[in-house]
């Protein structure tokens, strides 16, 4: 298997982990339309960047929690895969990152840009609300670890 080559062996508890942390991916992909605010699933929330006047703020939250959720799935799933509380650091401290310089950036556009940025919002989108910056890390991870097996194997 791929992970051995990396040095990895996974158990049956690092299987849960991963399985629970992908499951956890689909759950917040499939409820993109719950509104936390109102707690219900609500028909084309958000869609093609349209808030309601005054509704900003029920915006920001559920970007905020979604956005958490996600990079907290995507810590889950770093723990499940590798297992070492370095990593797990490194994820949260992306996480961090994301959530205090990314997160307030696309938002504050969002708002300043409005209707007419929505397109050119979508990439920011994409970096923020899919754990995108947290999947990076792991063949960052990988090639780190492989890196370290071959300077201890010289």
């Amino acid at each position: 298997m791929i992970w051995r080559k990396f040095g990895l062996e996974i158990s049956a508890k690092q299987v849960f982990w991963i399985g629970l942390a992908l499951a956890g991916w689909v759950l917040v992909y499939v409820g993109q339309q719950f509104d936390f605010t109102r707690f219900k699933f609500v028909s084309g929330l958000y869609e093609q960047g349209h808030i309601n006047e005054g509704d900003y703020w029920r915006f920001c939250i559920n970007k905020i929690l979604r956005f958490t959720l996600n990079d907290l799935l995507s810590i889950l799933f770093i723990y499940g895969l590798f297992k070492e509380a370095k990593y797990v650091r490194l994820a949260f401290l992306v996480m961090l990152l994301g959530l205090l310089i990314l997160l307030p950036l696309y938002l504050g556009l969002n708002y300043a840009m409005g209707l007419d940025g929505y397109h050119k919002l979508q990439f920011l989108h994409r970096i923020t609300m899919n754990p995108v910056l947290m999947i990076l890390l792991i063949p960052a991870i990988f090639y780190q670890k492989a890196n370290q097996k071959n300077k201890s194997a010289s």
